[in-house]
């Protein structure tokens, strides 16, 4: 599932790719939401969805049946499908929305131009990868396996790892990985932290769509 302010998106077994609208989605009413659109050209399940970082217009589909699909959700088409040589089983797409990122079941990460997807750079795990990101600034990507490895690639640089990180190495499958700038205290910068009130920060609050 993939949420943004204006849209819901979701993926399933089924092999149907739905958009919600949010605002329909939230609203308390006695009648079952209904979604707005429903693509249903996968083959197989659909393993992930993602909404462009660009545009709410936009939304990613990867499937067991080896293709993304791209769709533009105000027109209701399928603007581009992107064939891989493997299941795909994760994805991630840049800010500027120039690269998309697959990891598939044959242990590969695929680096793909959006524009000219038969373009392919193949970045290799040992074991199936299980977590995927990219770094804030869209320069590395962090993969984690089944075998607990974290690998950092320089996506500017050669089809190998810049770092690799063993924190979980044989405890199990890395199940998630998120990227976040780091905070000033691990710079050494604790002088410029002076003014730093962790009990500014507002708690969490619940909204109801009238």
């Amino acid at each position: 599932m993939a949420v943004s302010d204006e849209i819901i998106v979701t993926g399933g077994k089924d092999t149907k790719v739905r958009v919600w609208l949010t605002a329909d989605a939230l609203c308390h009413s006695v009648h079952p939401c209904r979604h707005f659109h429903e693509f249903g050209e996968a083959q197989m399940e659909i393993t992930q969805v993602l909404i462009s970082p660009i545009s709410n217009q936009r939304v990613y589909a990867g499937s067991l049946d080896k293709t993304c699909r791209v769709y533009d959700v105000p027109s209701k088409c399928l603007l581009k499908q992107i064939q891989t040589a493997s299941a795909i089983l994760l994805m991630r797409v840049d800010l500027p929305e120039t690269y998309l990122y697959l990891a598939c079941d044959n242990l590969n990460i695929y680096q793909v131009p959006i524009k000219e997807p038969n373009q392919k750079k193949t970045l290799t795990h040992r074991k199936r990868v299980t977590a995927l990101t990219l770094s804030t600034d869209g320069t590395r990507l962090i993969s984690g396996d089944a075998q607990g490895l974290i690998y950092v690639w320089l996506l500017s640089s050669e089809d190998i790892p810049l770092k690799t990180f063993e924190l979980h190495k044989d405890k199990g499958a890395v199940t998630n990985l998120v990227a976040v700038e780091r905070p000033l205290s691990l710079f050494g910068l604790t002088a410029n932290m002076s003014a730093y009130d962790p009990s500014s920060i507002k708690p969490l609050q619940r909204q109801v769509t009238p």
